[in-house]
């Protein structure tokens, strides 16, 4: 009987343990999680702002590329207007925002910049 008494005790341990570390990988998935989504706002206000002409002096060069929506895909043109690429995403599955700030088109002024929006919509 005390061996039982010892075994329920154990796996009452094991049991609290593993709920105590359900609710921190839960605390710390809603942290960055919440990061993500602050960054990606700062990103998309920074986009509206220059595509509102809202833009400092580092924006005034040209655009290496411009994205847009492209028969349901995202494409890429390049500074001279030739598509140059078409991502294998479908916008009609992206939030609102993204649908919109691909409707409307926007620049992009870097690689940095580039290879960013490049790998946010392919993941």
């Amino acid at each position: 009987m005390e061996n039982n008494y010892l075994l329920t005790g154990k796996l009452r341990f094991v049991i609290f343990i593993l709920a105590a570390l359900t609710v921190i990988s839960s605390a710390t998935a809603m942290c960055y999680s919440n990061i993500i989504v602050k960054n990606a706002e700062k990103d998309l206000r920074q986009d509206i702002n220059r595509l509102s002409g809202d833009s400092n002096a580092a924006d005034i060069r040209p655009p290496l590329y411009t994205v847009k929506e492209h028969r349901g895909r995202i494409g890429i043109w390049s500074s001279s207007g030739e598509l140059s690429e078409i991502l294998p995403v479908t916008v009609a599955t992206l939030p609102d925002r993204d649908r919109e700030l691909l409707s409307r088109g926007f620049k992009v002024y870097s690689m940095s910049e580039f290879s960013s929006v490049v790998e946010d919509y392919t993941g």
